[in-house]
């Protein structure tokens, strides 16, 4: 649930905008079915429709953050978007052509919704504990990290770029679902899973609580030891990226022990066609 802060600020950038203006209908993308955005959307449509009661408000599905930043460019019927915060620091990275940078220079961040929790799981028999250790193993690493397009999928690629394990870690695109990665990384089948959610969930909770599969701790020491490509060290976009000044500690629901994760935040996204209108 939405903090009583968070809700009212969408809502009063929401009255300060030319959309409410025009009393159109606005709409959200969100994220799949089955997801926390779904739900967080749904939560910011009942409140615009409480609150401004002409403007009724569409919750539309999709992939994952890529498909809600490309719609909210490219489709008249979408208005606003959920997106984690490190896909919008991966375009920040990439070099358009410049009529494309004027255009994704129109998306403004209305505000952070809430922080997410970057969740990765090994078979509990594995040697592997800390991210470091995932991160310079020498043989091939298969890893589920969501379909592509998801807040998974860019995460995996940004750390296998940022980790320097372009050559090691290989994404598996055959797995189409989180409890089916489950059961092949209690096989054996794959390495790791990357699954991107808030905490606590019931769903992390089910799988790590059965003792077939633990987390994987994020161990600051070992991230700044190691070395790209070109010698130097994780850049400092990645911290800003990720919260690693003060760990978010995650319970092990099967013991006391706390376990260090990434956090990245949810972010609620607008394009503003009129700087006059910005709120």
């Amino acid at each position: 649930m939405l903090m009583l802060n968070r809700l009212l600020l969408v809502l009063l950038t929401l009255h300060n905008t030319a959309l409410c203006e025009k009393k159109c209908h606005p709409g959200i993308i969100a994220g799949s079915s089955q997801g926390n955005y779904v739900k967080i959307a749904e939560d910011i449509a009942r409140i615009i429709q409480k609150e401004t009661s002409d403007h009724l408000t569409n919750v539309m599905l999709s992939s994952g953050s890529q498909e809600n930043f490309n719609k909210l460019l490219n489709d008249d019927n979408i208005h606003f978007a959920l997106i984690q915060a490190d896909y919008l620091d991966t375009l920040k990275s990439i070099n358009f052509p410049p009529q494309a940078q004027v255009e994704i220079n129109k998306i403004q961040v209305v505000t952070p919704l809430y922080n997410e929790h970057v969740h990765i799981l090994v078979n509990n028999e594995s040697d592997i504990n800390t991210l470091s250790k995932l991160a310079t193993s020498e043989e091939s690493v298969n890893i589920y990290a969501g379909i592509a397009g998801s807040g998974a999928y860019h995460t995996f690629e940004r750390l296998k770029q940022t980790l320097n394990t372009t050559k090691t870690w290989k994404r598996v695109d055959d797995i189409s679902n989180f409890q089916d990665a489950c059961k092949a990384l209690e096989d054996g089948r794959i390495t790791a899973i990357i699954d991107i959610c808030a905490a606590p969930s019931k769903k992390i909770s089910l799988v790590t609580g059965e003792n077939k599969l633990k987390f994987v701790n994020v161990d600051l020491d070992g991230l700044e030891s190691i070395k790209k490509e070109d010698g130097s060290l994780i850049n400092k976009e990645f911290f800003d990226t990720y919260d690693l000044k003060s760990y978010s500690a995650y319970t092990h629901y099967s013991d006391s022990n706390y376990i260090n994760t990434l956090v990245v935040p949810c972010h609620l996204i607008v394009y503003n066609n009129d700087p006059d209108t910005t709120g």
